[in-house]
């Protein structure tokens, strides 16, 4: 099983960076994506739990359902659906108030399925590391300028 874990801090509130990781359809407009959509509504929070969202790359198509949701403080996703062979055990981020903002705590663990290459492995980690560093980068972008 693979894990990637990135942990980054906002000199914003909480309430703030969830406003934007928690509003799916608007992903593509700061993450480097092509597509990011709000397929279904959650069931009291419309980006909440049972909420499901597509997001797409230049090569993957992700389908995901919001399986947990705790305003302000975590939300999880299970990727249901993927263009790429591959197992997901889910992903959590955890926001945490801190004295300057927000400290954001991102796991996601999965594994590839079928015959993959340790290169082939390393290179998808760091990939996928590097797009959820460049979501975050996008959020801090965008709440600079509101």
């Amino acid at each position: 099983m693979e894990t990637i874990e990135i942990n980054d801090e906002f000199s914003f509130p909480p309430e703030n960076v969830w406003s934007l990781l928690t509003d799916h359809g608007k992903y593509a407009t700061y993450a480097p994506l092509k597509e990011s959509s709000l397929v279904k509504e959650g069931k009291i929070d419309r980006n909440g739990l049972g909420a499901q969202r597509k997001l797409v790359t230049d090569k993957i198509i992700f389908l995901e359902d919001i399986t947990h949701f705790e305003p302000f403080l975590r939300f999880d996703y299970l990727i249901v659906d993927c263009s790429v062979p591959m197992k997901h055990y889910g992903g959590i981020i955890r926001f945490e108030k801190v004295e300057r903002g927000t400290k954001i705590h991102w796991t996601s663990s999965y594994d590839m399925l079928g015959d993959t290459s340790p290169a082939l492995l390393r290179a998808i980690k760091s990939s996928s590391t590097k797009m959820f560093k460049e979501i975050l980068s996008g959020v801090k972008r965008e709440l600079v300028k509101n």
